[in-house]
Parts: structure tokens; sequence; C-alpha cells
């Protein structure tokens, strides 16, 4: 088996070491437990998942540093978007503060 770093969409800062069976140049096959309501593992044995290394939720790398390196990355850029967003609040924030009353006519 081969060693992959999971990170996902929903989870900021956590890499998942995963085991895959195989790979292809876009996906790749993990051993999975089939859902269950009580989250028993015993009742049935894994099966093979195909799963996208980019996908919309989970991401699979081949080292650690590449995992962290894309969470960074990410992590900068919604960085930079609050920054802007921020920006933007402050300029409406002003705007708004330096409105005044219109002159009787």
């Amino acid at each position: 088996m081969m060693v992959k770093w999971k990170t996902c969409r929903y989870r900021d800062a956590q890499i998942e070491r995963v085991e895959c069976v195989r790979e292809t140049e876009k996906a790749v096959w993990v051993l999975e437990y089939p859902w269950t309501i009580d989250g028993g593992r015993g009742t049935k044995p894994p099966t093979e998942r195909r799963r996208m290394k980019q996908g919309d939720g989970d991401n699979y790398h081949d080292t650690w540093e590449d995992a962290h390196a894309f969470l960074l990355a990410r992590a900068d850029a919604e960085l930079a978007n609050a920054r802007a967003r921020l920006a933007q609040a402050q300029g409406t924030h002003g705007n708004v503060k330096g409105l005044r009353k219109p002159a009787e006519a």
C-alpha cells in the first residue's frame, strides 16, 4: 500500500495520513468502512472506494510537505480576502459616518 496525505476543505488545520490501494493520475483508491448508523466498524469489512485526488472536499497529496503547503496557500488566500472585505467595510462605514443631513429648503 502507498501512503497519501489528505486535507479536507471543512477542517482547516488537519492533515490525515491515508493508505491507498492504488492510484492513477487523477484518482486514488482507499479502503473505507461502509457507513452505519451506530458507527460500528466490525459489522462489515472495508471496501475500496475511488476518490479524486483534487476534489471539492478532500485533496490527496504525495507528501506531508505538499499537503502543508496547500493548506498554507489556502489560508493565505482566505486572509487576503478577509483583509479586502475589511477594507471595503471600513470604506462603507466611513461613507455612512460622513453623511450629513440636507439643509431645509
